[in-house]
């Protein structure tokens, strides 16, 4: 018996792009794993009681996270890692305030007039790459830090989205 064969479609090289035929442990002929995407995300808004802003650069307030699955038992995948972070500040006359994303400072604001800020924010992002082993998952971490907290500078909330887009090629 021989395998059927048909023409190569597509308008690349098949003796320099194609891929790899198998026979499986019952003779049957088998191809290289699909490619596969997937994709994950989380996100939230919280509120908290009116807090002071740490005076402190760098100060550790909270850490959320995203689980991302690599769903290929074979090979790693290529993870695009999207994060968000909004803090909503409010800052008194002759205040001010930071947030960061992880050890990144995002934002700073501050209040050289005479009357309250209320509501100050902006949203930050950042993104970057991860690469998980076959069959792994990887607990990303977006640790919320704040600091340069001056003047009776307050929070009251914390949105924050994680998003994750995976490949497997």
């Amino acid at each position: 018996m021989s395998a059927t064969v048909s023409a190569w479609p597509h308008t690349c090289s098949l003796d320099d792009e194609g891929g790899l035929v198998y026979c499986d442990s019952t003779g049957a002929l088998r191809s290289e794993p699909r490619g596969r995407a997937s994709f994950m995300e989380d996100g939230v808004n919280k509120t908290y009681p009116v807090t002071a802003v740490p005076a402190a650069v760098n100060t550790l307030i909270e850490t959320r996270s995203l689980t991302i699955k690599n769903p290929d038992l074979c090979r790693p995948a290529f993870a695009i890692v999207e994060v968000e972070l909004d803090v909503g500040f409010t800052l008194p006359p002759n205040s001010g305030a930071s947030s960061q994303i992880g050890s990144n400072a995002v934002n700073y604001f501050d209040n050289r007039g005479s009357g309250v800020s209320a509501s100050v924010h902006s949203m930050a992002t950042m993104v970057f790459q991860r690469t998980i082993p076959p069959g792994a998952t990887l607990v990303e971490p977006l640790n919320i830090r704040m600091g340069r907290g001056s003047g009776g500078a307050t929070y009251n909330r914390i949105e924050t989205y994680m998003r994750a887009f995976v490949f497997v090629l």
